[in-house]
C-alpha cells in the first residue's frame, strides 16, 4: 500500500481547492477536522502535517485510491520552478596602456563561442527534488500494517493473561477489562473503516470474559458505551477521582494508572496481587480439585434461588474458594464464579443468602481454612498416609522386641484405636505382654497400653492407680456401652426411615464400636464426633452447609454452649438435633423410634 505524507502548504491547498473546509486545533497534540458536504475526517497528530496525513489515511484508505490521489497530485500539484538569478559580469581592470588596434571581431565565430542565453532558467545541476505533493507516493505505506500488527499482538497477549485475570478479584477483572476495551476502541479508530480480523477476535474475547466471569455490570461494553462510560468505570472502583479522556489512547493511560493504584492498595491491606486474601486458608491442597469443581458446576446448573438451597449455595462458595487456585482450567473456574457471583447479588436483599454472600469477599478467609468450614478434616490425608506406615512397619518388627513395639505404639495411639490396633499385634504378643509401662511418657499411653493387652492375657488387668481412676469416673466410662441383650424396639421401622441417611453421634469420648453397631442396626452412615473444640467446629461447619441429616447429642457430659452451637448449626442446616441423657444403644434407639414416630419421613430428611 502506498504511504500517504502530506504537508500542509500543498495539500491543504489542494483540499480547499476541491470544496473542502480544514479545521485545525493544537493543544498537547494537533488535531484537524476536514469537512465537505455530509462527510467529516479527522485527524490527530504530534504536529499539524501528522494530523492532516492521519486525516487523509481515513479519506484514502484503500490502495487503489491513494496511487490515483498520487496520480492527481503529480499532474496538478507541480511547483513553479525557483528563479534563477542571472550572472553578474565581471569588471576587468583599467588598462594602463590605450590598447592596440586590432582588426575587428568575427561576429559569428565569437557567438558560437559564447554560452547560449535564453528566457528559460537552467535545471539544477543533480537530480530535481521533488515537489512536496509527490511526496505522498514516494513511500511504501506501513500505518496499515503497523495497525495489523499491534492488533495481533494485542490478540495473543490477551490470551495469554486470561487464565491469570480468571483468578483474579472482580475490581482487578473491571479495571483490565476498562484497559483492554480501551486499547481496542484506539486500533480500531486508527485502522480506520475496516478493522483487521485480529480485533473482531478481541471484541468477542473481551464480551465472554465479561459476561461469563460477571465482575459486574459495565456500561462501556455496551454499543453505544464512550470514553464518559470508562471514565465512569474507573471512577466507581473508589481510588480517588479520574480526569476525563479525550480519546480511546488516553482512556487506557488512565485505566493503567488506576490499575497501578489498585495493585497498590491490595499491597497495603496484606492482599495479592490478584486481590484475595494472603493466608494458609487454601490448604490442605486436594489432588481431586478438577472433580470438586465439576460438582459444584452440577450443582449450580440445578441450583434454584430457593431458600432451602442456602446451605448448597453456601457449600459452593467455600468450594471453589478453596480450590481456586489448584484447578487445571481457571477459565472453567472463572465460569462457574462468575455464574455463582451473579445469582447470589442478584438477590441482594434474601437474608438467606448472606452467609454464602460473605464468602463472594476475597479479603475474607475462614480463620481455621476452608476444609475445616467444609467439614473436612484437613488432616485426614496425612493422618491415612501414615496409617498406612505403621501398619507396614509393625510387619518389619522384630516379634521379640518390646522397646521397639513400644517406640511404635507411641506414634500408633494417636491415628488408630485399640480396637484397630489388635488386628495388627497379635504376631507381637510377647513383646507386647513384657512392655514396661514406664516406657510410656502419658498416662493416657499407659491406660491405653492395659486396655489392649486385657484380650490377649489370662490374668485379669491390673487396677489403675486411684489418680487415674479420678481423671475418668466409673459413670463416664459406661456412658457409652453398647446394648447386646434384648431385641431393640422399632429397629425395623427405624432402618426403613433413616437408612442411608448420615449421622453425627456427638459425644464426650470416641467410640467407635457403638458407632458401627448403630450403623448395623438402623443403615445410617454414623461419624463419632468426641466433645473436642477442633473436632466440634468441623462437625458444625458440615451440619452447617447441610451435609448431615441427624444429630444424635449425649448431653450427659456436653456444656450447654456446645449444645446451643449444635442447635444453631442444626437450623442453619435443616439437621434434626435429637437429645439423649446417656449413649447407650437401647437409649439411642428409642430416640430414633420416638423420632420416627412422630411423623419425620424420608422427603423431611437432608442427606
Amino acid at each position: 500500500m502506498t504511504n500517504i505524507i502530506a504537508e500542509r502548504t500543498v495539500t491543504a491547498s489542494w483540499l480547499e481547492s476541491l470544496g473542502y473546509t480544514l479545521h485545525f486545533r493544537a493543544g498537547t497534540w494537533t488535531e484537524v477536522l476536514v469537512s465537505h458536504a455530509q462527510e467529516q475526517w479527522w485527524g490527530r497528530g504530534p504536529t499539524e502535517d501528522a494530523a492532516l496525513t492521519h486525516a487523509l489515511q481515513g479519506m484514502f484508505p484503500s490502495h487503489a485510491a491513494r496511487v490515483l490521489l498520487g496520480a492527481v497530485e503529480l499532474r496538478t500539484s507541480k511547483p513553479p520552478p525557483e528563479p534563477v538569478s542571472p550572472p553578474q559580469s565581471v569588471e576587468e581592470p583599467e588598462p594602463l596602456a590605450p590598447p592596440m588596434a586590432s582588426p575587428p571581431p568575427d561576429v559569428k565565430a565569437l557567438a558560437e563561442d559564447l554560452p547560449c542565453q535564453s528566457d528559460e532558467p537552467p535545471g539544477p545541476a543533480l537530480v530535481e527534488a521533488p515537489p512536496p505533493a509527490t511526496r505522498v507516493l514516494l513511500q511504501a505505506t506501513t500505518e496499515r500494517r503497523h495497525v495489523e500488527q499491534e492488533a495481533a499482538e494485542f490478540l495473543e497477549r490477551i490470551k495469554r493473561m486470561q487464565a491469570e485475570l480468571a483468578l483474579c478479584s472482580a475490581e482487578m477483572q473491571r479495571v483490565v477489562l476498562v484497559e483492554w476495551i480501551a486499547a481496542s476502541r484506539d486500533l480500531e479508530a486508527r485502522a480506520g473503516s475496516t478493522p483487521p480480523h485480529a480485533l473482531n477476535l478481541v471484541r468477542k474475547i473481551i464480551g465472554r470474559v465479561s459476561a461469563r466471569w460477571w465482575p459486574g455490570t459495565m456500561p462501556v461494553l455496551q454499543r453505544h458505551g464512550g470514553l464518559g462510560e470508562a471514565r465512569e468505570q474507573l471512577v466507581e472502583l473508589g481510588l480517588g477521582d479520574v480526569e476525563r479522556p479525550s480519546d480511546w489512547a488516553h482512556a487506557e493511560r488512565l485505566a493503567v494508572q488506576v490499575r497501578e493504584r489498585l495493585e497498590a492498595q491490595f499491597a497495603q491491606r496484606g492482599l495479592e496481587p490478584s486481590g484475595y486474601r494472603k493466608s494458609e486458608g487454601a490448604r490442605p491442597n486436594v489432588d481431586n480439585a478438577n472433580s470438586r469443581l465439576a460438582a459444584v458446576i452440577r450443582e449450580l446448573n440445578t441450583l434454584k434461588a430457593v431458600e432451602a438451597s442456602a446451605p448448597k449455595y453456601e457449600r459452593a462458595a467455600l468450594t471453589l474458594r478453596w480450590i481456586r487456585t489448584q484447578v487445571d482450567d481457571p477459565l472453567e473456574w472463572a465460569d462457574a464464579w462468575g455464574k455463582l457471583r451473579e445469582a447470589l447479588h442478584k438477590n441482594p436483599n434474601a437474608h438467606w443468602l448472606k452467609r454464602a454472600l460473605k464468602w463472594t469477599d476475597p479479603a475474607l478467609v475462614p480463620p481455621r481454612g476452608f476444609a475445616l468450614a467444609l467439614g473436612i478434616d484437613p488432616d485426614a490425608r496425612a493422618r491415612g498416609r501414615k496409617r498406612k506406615d505403621l501398619a507396614n512397619r509393625i510387619q518389619s518388627l522384630p516379634t521379640d522386641d518390646p522397646h521397639g513395639v513400644a517406640a511404635w505404639l507411641a506414634e500408633a495411639f494417636p491415628v488408630f484405636t485399640n480396637e484397630e490396633l489388635r488386628p495388627l499385634v497379635p504376631r507381637h504378643l510377647q513383646a507386647l505382654q513384657a512392655i514396661c509401662e514406664d516406657r510410656l511418657q502419658e498416662r493416657g499411653e499407659r491406660r491405653r497400653l492395659r486396655k489392649l493387652r486385657e484380650p490377649f492375657s489370662a490374668a485379669p488387668a491390673a487396677t489403675p492407680p486411684a489418680e487415674e481412676q479420678a481423671e475418668f469416673p466409673e459413670d463416664e466410662i459406661a456412658t457409652l456401652e453398647v446394648d447386646d441383650g434384648a431385641p431393640l424396639p422399632e429397629e425395623a421401622a427405624v432402618r426403613a426411615a433413616m437408612s442411608g441417611k448420615r449421622c453425627v453421634l456427638v459425644t464426650n469420648r470416641p467410640e467407635q464400636e457403638l458407632a458401627s453397631e448403630l450403623h448395623a442396626r438402623t443403615g445410617m452412615l454414623v461419624d463419632v464426633c468426641e466433645n473436642k473444640s477442633r473436632l466440634l467446629d468441623g462437625v458444625v461447619a458440615s451440619i452447617r452447609v447441610g451435609r448431615v441429616a441427624v444429630v444424635l447429642l449425649v448431653t450427659s457430659f456436653i456444656g450447654h454452649d456446645v449444645d446451643a452451637k449444635i442447635q444453631d448449626a442444626c437450623r442453619s442446616g435443616a439437621a434434626r438435633l435429637l437429645r439423649v441423657r446417656k449413649g447407650k444403644l437401647r437409649v439411642l434407639m428409642e430416640e430414633l423410634a420416638r423420632h420416627v414416630a412422630n411423623g419425620t419421613n424420608q422427603a423431611e430428611m437432608r442427606m
